[in-house]
């Protein structure tokens, strides 16, 4: 099988006398390389004439082209590397910004002006310095000089949360839920147990047993929670209470 391979390898290339290469004639893939017929599979061409060549290719290594001509099958253009080497030798856009020296205005890309990126690219830290001095608005400024909120609250630790490096006053983001609740709430004349514990001047968990026990009146919600009627959570506040 291996003459006989060989002998239709060569008979499907043709020899560039000036480069060396084995331009590959027959079938090819999509990225160039050739294609031939091995058993009932294809396989890539350039491997097949490396293996017969000079042996096994090593395992975890890729041949690189050093002619950097990927229909080329001759087994002296070819060199068993690792993937980041071969990607390193590429003319791929990652691998012409990876030997890069210096970013596109110049800065060097040295270990004190590179910052790497969670993906692992490259960004000038010069650059970046400069971009976000130019986008920070007067009005941003301002805005982090402020002691209060428009409302008058004051922005201290107990009363500032930050959303997406924002400060946002926490009475008011309450405040702004409280009046969504009230806004979007349907009146059933149920009230939840933490309003009926402050109508009848008990705690939360003693609702609860008294609604376990039956003797107050409620219903459960889909999701289990306890409602209770208003009114009749009302007329069963003692009369000395105010």
């Amino acid at each position: 099988m291996g003459s006989a391979l060989v002998e239709r390898i060569h008979a499907k290339v043709s020899a560039d006398t000036e480069s060396g290469c084995w331009v590959w004639t027959a079938a090819r893939n999509r990225q160039g390389y050739g294609l031939i017929g091995v058993g009932k599979k294809s396989q890539l061409a350039h491997r097949m004439s490396y293996e017969l060549a000079k042996g096994e290719i090593p395992e975890q290594l890729q041949l690189d082209h050093l002619c950097r001509n990927r229909a080329c099958v001759n087994p002296d253009h070819l060199e068993p590397v690792t993937a980041a080497v071969n990607n390193a030798r590429s003319n791929s856009v990652s691998a012409q910004n990876a030997r890069k020296t210096h970013c596109d205005k110049g800065h060097p890309f040295s270990e004190a002006n590179t910052y790497v990126n969670a993906e692992g690219g490259r960004t000038c830290r010069a650059c970046r310095a400069n971009w976000m001095r130019e986008h920070r608005t007067p009005l941003g400024n301002a805005n982090l000089r402020k002691t209060e909120c428009p409302a008058g609250h004051p922005y201290d630790d107990k009363n500032t949360v930050r959303v997406d490096g924002h400060r946002q006053c926490r009475a008011c983001s309450n405040a702004r839920r409280k009046r969504q609740r009230d806004a979007t709430r349907v009146d059933t004349g149920l009230i939840t147990p933490g309003a009926a514990a402050r109508l009848l001047g008990v705690s939360h968990s003693t609702v609860i047993r008294m609604a376990e026990a039956g003797r107050i009146p409620s219903s459960r919600t889909p999701g289990g929670h306890y409602r209770f009627p208003e009114a009749a959570i009302r007329a069963a506040v003692p009369p000395d209470r105010p």
